[in-house]
């Protein structure tokens, strides 16, 4: 750490240690007692055969070579699986969350070590933004959500990698001088990996390394001719990512989605984070804006053009250089990548959320050195602590509703009554009580009054009304499927299914021909044809779909 001699620097480490710890334990400390959540935390532990089964030779390959949950993470899937182990298999939530805040405190000493040693004089601006950073209520879904874990390792991972790359660089004169530090290189390089394998979406985490360079006065085109290595990681896990998602279905149709429309989202997920940010009340995960308001809109264009225009300014570029890196950050996850929605979920702005702490570390040096007052670091301290303290309680209140999935869902939708997701999974919590009533009730404002079209909330109404023989609104709301989601085989090949049902068999052919140019490859569809061709006495026909399928495989 510059300008910290060896004592000085002992002490503070553990004091920040002592500190960082003690207020991630307070901020979330409810979350030691919750147990697993049913909603994602089933598909990602519980009932993940990579993660359940703990630590093993198949396991290992298997999260190498598979991407469960259309994730590509195998760091994740690893330390996950031994966690598992380390508790006995099934796995226990404790240990999990209590390894999701440990791995919090620690991403908060690290951020606090890498702000520190930047500058001498930023050692107040760096316990500011690194308490910002640990205990906002932004961060609490990370935390408190096991699924989340992967934020946490990726987060991680990138501050340790950036922590060694600053060690790689002297302060001399002539700054391109390197080091002779070749195994801080190594290890910045494999900390690097090990977040892209803990997740992919931390590709522009590369940037990262850019701010850091900036803060020490370096200039960007030497930073940025540092960092193709780090950006030559990113481009081959993207590429392996995506062969090992290539057999994912796509679940939209890319093409109905305007520039004009992903640009407006972006826009407005801009604003959207920074007011979360000010003023962080009535969060909930997985917020879904599909048609993003003009004020959102017009407050993303402002914010925009006022960090373009503070790069322009000498003396504020030291805050803006790390605003705008935070505005790249946001790329993946902004709307601008083809997608049926925009996420503002918290924890997928985990990682961008370093960069704001750069921000927030210089805007604090400059403020309190505009004035040459002996006591203005101590004034902008004491000013700080009052939204720290409010923030640190926000945190506190928010962790509550992770208790479970009831709890979770019914926050959300008080607060956001269109909320599909949310009317889906308290409606599958329903079917569980054997309240058919209420599950009928969820899925039907899901399908019809939610935020977005959501294909298991059509899905599951029509399972829950197959099951009461109610063939009539089955039809009803498999036709309502198909309009919402033409591109989908599924939804063809479930309407198809209702009319079987029904004993329409001319309906159901063409329904399931029609889901078979969409997936001509689908053994499914192929069955379903064939049978449909057999009882309506076309025995030829159904020979020449019968013929579309192996032998081995024929029904």
């Amino acid at each position: 750490m510059i300008g910290l001699g060896p004592a000085t620097r002992l002490w503070a480490t553990l004091t920040v240690a002592f500190f960082v710890s003690l207020i991630t334990v307070t901020m979330v400390f409810p979350v030691w007692k919750y147990g697993f959540l049913h909603w994602e935390d089933s598909a990602y532990v519980t009932e993940n055969p990579v993660v359940a089964g703990g630590l093993t030779l198949t396991s290992f390959k298997a999260a190498l070579t598979t991407a469960p949950e259309a994730n590509w993470m195998p760091f994740t899937w690893l330390a996950m699986a031994a966690q598992t182990d380390l508790a006995g298999p099934p796995p226990h939530a404790f240990l999990f969350r209590f390894t999701s805040l440990i791995l919090h405190a620690f991403a908060g000493l690290l951020l606090w070590l890498l702000l520190a040693g930047q500058r001498p004089d930023w050692r107040w601006a760096a316990i500011i933004a690194t308490a910002t950073f640990l205990i906002h209520p932004q961060r609490v879904e990370s935390v408190a959500w096991v699924s989340s874990q992967k934020d946490l390792w990726a987060t991680l991972w990138i501050l340790a990698a950036a922590l060694c790359y600053s060690q790689t660089w002297t302060e001399r004169p002539n700054i391109s001088t390197p080091n002779a530090t070749v195994p801080w290189r190594i290890f910045a390089g494999l900390f690097f990996a090990l977040s892209l394998l803990s997740k992919p979406s931390g590709v522009s985490a590369p940037l990262l390394i850019l701010v850091v360079e900036s803060a020490r006065g370096i200039p960007w085109k030497t930073a940025l001719k540092r960092t193709v290595p780090f950006f030559g990681l990113s481009i081959a896990v993207v590429l392996i990512s995506w062969r090992m998602n290539t057999t994912q279905e796509m679940l939209f149709d890319p093409s109905s989605i305007s520039l004009l429309d992903r640009m407006t989202r972006a826009l407005a997920i801009v604003s959207h984070h920074v007011a979360t940010f000010l003023a962080p009340a009535s969060l909930a995960p997985e917020l879904v804006q599909p048609v993003p308001a003009w004020p959102w809109v017009t407050g993303g264009i402002a914010i925009i053009l006022g960090i373009l225009a503070a790069l322009l300014t000498p003396k504020l570029r030291p805050v803006a250089l790390p605003l705008f890196c935070w505005l790249i950050l946001l790329v993946p996850i902004s709307g601008i990548i083809p997608s049926p929605m925009v996420f503002t979920s918290d924890r997928m702005h985990h990682l961008p959320s370093l960069a704001l702490s750069f921000a927030i570390a210089a805007l604090f040096h400059q403020i309190t050195t505009i004035s040459r007052h002996p006591f203005s670091t101590v004034v902008g301290v004491v000013v700080c602590a009052v939204p720290i303290a409010v923030w640190s309680s926000l945190s506190h209140k928010q962790s509550f509703i992770w208790k479970d999935d009831e709890t979770l869902f019914r926050h959300i939708v008080t607060h956001y009554p269109h909320h599909a997701l949310a009317h889906v999974n308290l409606g599958v919590l329903a079917l569980s009580k054997n309240d058919t009533a209420t599950a009928r009730q969820q899925f039907i404002r899901a399908a019809t009054q939610g935020d977005r079209p959501l294909f298991s909330a059509w899905n599951n109404l029509l399972i829950l009304q197959m099951k009461e023989n109610d063939f009539q609104s089955a039809v009803a709301t498999a036709q309502g499927l198909t309009v919402a989601f033409p591109k989908r085989a599924e939804s063809w090949y479930l309407l198809g299914s209702t009319h079987r049902a029904h004993q329409d068999l001319e309906a159901a052919l063409e329904a399931f021909q029609k889901a078979d140019l969409l997936r001509p490859d689908s053994l499914m569809i192929l069955n379903a044809m064939s049978h449909c061709l057999t009882q309506l006495n076309r025995a030829e026909e159904a020979a020449q779909i019968q013929s579309r399928i192996p032998a081995h495989l024929r029904q």
